[in-house]
């Protein structure tokens, strides 16, 4: 059984490395990114299942690159992530085709499931 591959897009690297040490001790291949520009750039190169990705970033929003990413043929399944959740910001991320909207902190566990 092939094992599913997740990219975490994440401007801060302790959240990175949080999530990738959880999901790769649920046996996801795991890869990551630090910007919005590194994210696209992977998404190519990686050809994920399912993208983590931080709403607010610097240069890029979460938002920018998936309103990018599923402007491609290549709709990979992303759930964005932010620690300032709003209605308003969820309805728009699921309008440009996010499958779940996330708040953090949330315990890693779930997102492994």
């Amino acid at each position: 059984m092939a094992r599913e591959k997740i990219l975490i897009v994440d401007d801060e690297p302790l959240n990175l490395e949080l999530l990738e040490r959880e999901l790769t001790a649920h046996n996801y291949i795991v890869e990551s990114a630090r910007n919005g520009e590194e994210a696209l750039k992977n998404v190519a190169s990686f050809m994920p299942d399912l993208i983590l990705l931080d709403y607010m970033m610097p240069d890029m929003s979460g938002l920018e690159v998936l309103k990018e990413l599923h402007h491609k043929e290549n709709r990979v399944p992303a759930v964005m992530m932010t620690a300032y959740g709003t209605i308003q910001r969820a309805v728009e991320a699921i309008k440009e085709g996010a499958c779940d909207f996330i708040t953090k902190p949330f315990d890693a566990d779930h997102v492994a499931l």
